[in-house]
């Protein structure tokens, strides 16, 4: 009898305990801004998958550091099809590259490009070259020939931005864009710390020749004292516009959030200033901004998870809050918010794992409602559905209807099933291809008619210490 009173006593107090909880969440979430109604626009997970790819090839891309759910960052992959769909590039954590071709997986060379990561790599429009950037303690960006791998040029950006090999502050080239003039737009960048222990940033952005000629570089003589991740290149060859993830809170030369260059030139044409939000004094953009085809649009994700969508000259058009950030004890929780992108006449934003802001590497307490989801508007700021991935969305990338997504480890949730690369047709909102991966999936990749896809995956170490996944590349052809 005492021992059914205890079990008794604490099953009412276990009941207690998860009641107060619950309520305790719903009276944390309960404010959250909602631009969505939960009921007839919010699109998860399908409970079928129509599985509409074949297998071409699985390329093991060897070693690479086994990481878990604590933490945050995931290790790399840069790939990219040729325009004629007829070759696939691939650049790896341990500065391999492979070029593939589609048709049967045949790989047509494999070379190990420098002793650094890869950290960005791109076809020349034409097919004829490959142009690869590295991180490593030379910061290289190197042009291939696509037919033999062989280097033709690169350039060394640690003369522009320096290294600090005792603190491995290594300069990286970190985004490639070609233009259909053959010019060669890219960024590097590192940060190190000064006497005083603050962080001091140093990015270049650079536009070259097809042949290796420096047209121009901007800034000209200096560099930017501020951490610059991403710049885009509408087609006309107008303007390159870039965004600031200035975070450390010192007084910076280039203190604006959002930066249009004349892409010609190099010269600045005009910034915007974008205030930060609590708990943050700066708006970060990572995976941001992108400027439209045509000019005409910028789309822009914050970390703290706003989206944005600004005309050519910078004018605002409209602001939604996908991920609002709200204080959980002593500490701010939001999904981090990375990508926006303009695809035809679609605006789509993504978000990632919850995020804690005293310290980023440190696993949440809960899952923010709004992480690991793709956001889909038109260009007039209607909302049009949320697709929710289940864990982060690594990577995006877009063959018109089509977005293949990078579906990675969800830190909250720890569930391995939601690994793989999805295929979601943007005007529908459904998902019309699943390919599971035991790891991780933490790179996308599509031809230009969605005849081909590549996803590439990592191994994950559980909390129980067993291993899922590999570093793979895998090689799928679309059935239709």
């Amino acid at each position: 009898m005492n021992n059914l009173k205890k079990w008794r006593n604490v099953f009412i107090i276990g009941l207690f305990v998860f009641t107060f909880i619950m309520i305790g969440m719903h009276l944390y979430f309960e404010n959250l801004h909602k631009i969505f109604s939960s009921d007839e626009k919010t699109l998860s997970m399908q409970d079928r998958w129509e599985h509409k790819c074949e297998s071409v090839v699985d390329i093991d891309l060897g070693e690479v550091e086994i990481r878990g759910f604590n933490h945050m960052g995931s290790i790399k992959a840069h790939m990219e099809f040729s325009t004629d769909e007829k070759r696939l590039a691939i650049g790896t954590d341990s500065g391999e590259i492979l070029l593939l071709q589609t048709e049967d997986g045949k790989i047509l060379w494999r070379k190990q490009v420098g002793i650094g990561k890869i950290t960005a790599l791109t076809f020349s429009p034409d097919g004829k070259y490959v142009y690869v950037g590295e991180t490593s303690p030379e910061g290289r960006i190197v042009c291939l020939d696509s037919k033999s791998g062989q280097a033709i040029w690169d350039y060394k950006t640690v003369e522009d931005i320096g290294v600090d090999l005792k603190h491995s502050s290594l300069p990286g080239t970190v985004k490639i864009i070609c233009d259909q003039e053959k010019n060669v737009y890219f960024l590097s960048k590192r940060y190190e710390n000064d006497k005083k222990g603050k962080i001091v940033y140093r990015a270049k952005i650079f536009c070259f020749g097809e042949q290796g000629d420096k047209k121009w570089a901007m800034p000209n003589a200096s560099t930017l004292d501020a951490w610059v991740d991403w710049i885009s290149v509408d087609e006309k060859m107008n303007t390159l516009v870039f965004g600031t993830a200035n975070v450390s809170g010192i007084q910076y030369e280039f203190a604006d959030s959002l930066y249009y260059v004349n892409a010609k030139t190099g010269e600045i044409k005009n910034s915007v200033q974008i205030a930060g939000i609590i708990p943050y004094e700066k708006t970060a953009m990572r995976g941001s901004p992108n400027i439209s085809a045509d000019g005409n649009f910028v789309s822009a994700m914050a970390s703290d998870g706003r989206a944005f969508l600004y005309d050519e000259k910078g004018n605002l058009l409209w602001e939604r809050a996908l991920s609002e950030p709200k204080k959980f004890g002593a500490v701010y929780l939001n999904a981090v918010g990375r990508d926006a992108f303009v695809i035809k006449d679609y605006v789509v934003f993504s978000t990632l794992n919850t995020y804690n802001s005293a310290n980023w590497q440190l696993p949440t307490p809960v899952e923010h409602p709004g992480s690991n989801s793709v956001y889909v508007f038109n260009k007039t700021g209607e909302f049009l559905y949320r697709w929710q991935a289940g864990g982060a969305v690594e990577d995006l990338a877009f063959a018109y209807p089509y977005a293949a997504i990078a579906v990675g480890k969800n830190t909250k949730t720890k569930n391995v099933e939601v690994h793989g690369l999805r295929i979601l047709n943007l005007e529908t909102g459904e998902v019309e291809a699943q390919i599971p991966t035991k790891g991780p999936n933490i790179a996308a990749a599509i031809s230009k008619n969605g005849t081909y896809v590549a996803a590439v995956e990592v191994p994950l170490k559980k909390n129980d210490g067993t291993i899922v996944g590999t570093y793979t590349l895998h090689l799928l052809r679309n059935k239709n």
